[in-house]
C-alpha cells in the first residue's frame, strides 16, 4: 500500500510506501529531500488530483484543508470526511446524491461546490476556495457593521436562500455568520448547504446549527422551511449590528432555553440610530411564532432596504 505526495522543491509526485511515514526520502527526478507526513492526510499529501496545501479548520464534518488542482494549479478547499461519518450505513449514496444537487448551483452569493469524491477509502468534498475570511471571523476581530453594510450583505444571503429554494426546494438550517464567508472584494457567499441538508436528514435527533442562531422550531424537533431560515438569518443580521448575537448563555442548554423563552435586548439599546424600518424587518424575521415571521423571500427583500 502506497501513498502519494508532491515533491516541494520540483512539485514531481512521488509515490512512497506507507511504511515511510515520518522518515525522509530522497525524490528521483530532483534528488531533493523530502519528509513524508506522519499522518495520511497532510501538507504536500496528494488526493486524487489535488496536492494538499495547508489545514485551514476543523468542522463537525472533518478537516478543511486548502488543496491546488495538480493540473490546472488552481486553489480549492478540500473536507475530508473523518471515518466515524465516512463509514456510516449509506453515507456515500445519501451524501453523494445531495452533493450533486447543490453542486448543480451557480450563484455569486454561493460558494460553489463539487460532489463526493474518494481515493483509497478516503472520502472528501470540494468547493471554492474563497480569498477572504468568514462573517464570525470578522465581527470577531472588527466588531459590528454599520447598519447598511449590515442590511446588505444579509440581502444578498437571502437572495441566495431564495434561489436554493427555488432551485431545489430546499431550506439551508444552519445559516449563521461562520456559514458567511466575505471576499476581499466584500461579496458574501454562503457555505455550508450540501453537509447541512445531510444532517438535517441523517443526523438523528441531535439539533443540526449553533444555538446562538438556530430557530425555536429546530431546537423543538419540529419540521423546518424557508422561515427557519429566515429567523436565523434575522440573528446574523442582528449580530451584525449590534456586534454580539441575540441570543446568549454559559451553554447551549442555557442558550436555547433563552431562546424560546426570552425576547433579546432591543437592538436600539446596543446600537443606537438604526432606523425605526430596519428594526422592524428584524423583529418580524426572529419572531418565535411562525405566523408572525415572514413566509417568503420577496416579502422579506422588499422590506430589507
Amino acid at each position: 500500500v502506497a501513498m502519494k505526495i508532491q515533491c516541494p522543491h520540483c512539485e514531481v509526485v512521488i509515490e512512497t510506501p506507507l511504511r515511510t511515514f515520518g522518515q525522509k526520502i530522497r525524490c528521483a527526478n530532483c534528488q531533493g529531500v523530502t519528509l513524508v507526513p506522519l499522518l495520511r492526510v497532510a501538507p504536500t499529501v496528494v488526493i486524487h488530483k489535488y496536492v494538499i496545501k495547508s489545514k485551514l479548520r476543523e468542522s463537525p464534518f472533518g478537516a478543511r484543508f486548502l488543496a491546488r488542482h495538480l493540473e490546472h494549479g488552481y486553489d480549492l478547499e478540500l473536507t475530508i470526511f473523518p471515518d466515524d461519518i465516512a463509514k456510516l450505513p449509506g453515507f456515500s449514496n445519501s451524501f453523494g446524491a445531495i452533493s450533486k444537487r447543490v453542486a448543480a448551483l451557480e450563484h455569486q452569493n454561493l460558494m460553489r461546490s463539487a460532489g463526493l469524491g474518494s481515493d483509497d477509502e478516503i472520502f472528501y468534498c470540494l468547493c471554492e476556495h474563497v480569498d477572504g475570511e468568514n462573517l464570525r471571523a470578522h465581527l470577531d476581530s472588527c466588531g459590528p457593521l454599520a447598519h447598511v453594510a449590515a442590511v446588505n450583505l444579509c440581502r444578498s444571503v437571502a437572495v441566495v436562500l431564495q434561489y436554493v429554494q427555488e432551485e431545489i426546494g430546499e431550506c439551508h438550517g444552519n445559516v449563521k455568520p461562520a456559514n458567511i464567508m466575505v471576499d476581499t472584494d466584500g461579496v458574501a457567499k454562503l457555505s455550508g448547504l450540501a453537509t447541512s441538508i445531510y444532517s438535517r436528514r441523517h443526523g438523528g435527533d441531535d439539533v443540526v446549527g449553533t444555538p446562538y442562531y438556530v430557530s425555536p422550531e429546530t431546537l423543538l424537533g419540529q419540521p423546518l422551511d424557508l422561515r427557519s431560515d429566515i429567523f436565523s438569518l434575522g440573528c446574523t443580521l442582528y449580530h451584525c449590528i449590534t456586534g454580539v448575537p441575540p441570543y446568549r448563555g454559559g451553554s447551549p442548554r442555557d442558550v436555547a432555553h433563552r431562546r424560546l423563552t426570552e425576547t433579546p435586548t432591543p437592538i436600539s439599546e446596543l446600537a443606537p440610530g438604526v432606523p425605526e424600518e430596519t428594526l422592524w424587518v428584524i423583529e418580524r424575521m426572529m419572531a418565535r411564532s411562525l405566523a408572525d415571521r415572514y413566509s417568503d423571500y420577496r416579502s422579506l427583500l422588499a422590506d430589507l432596504v
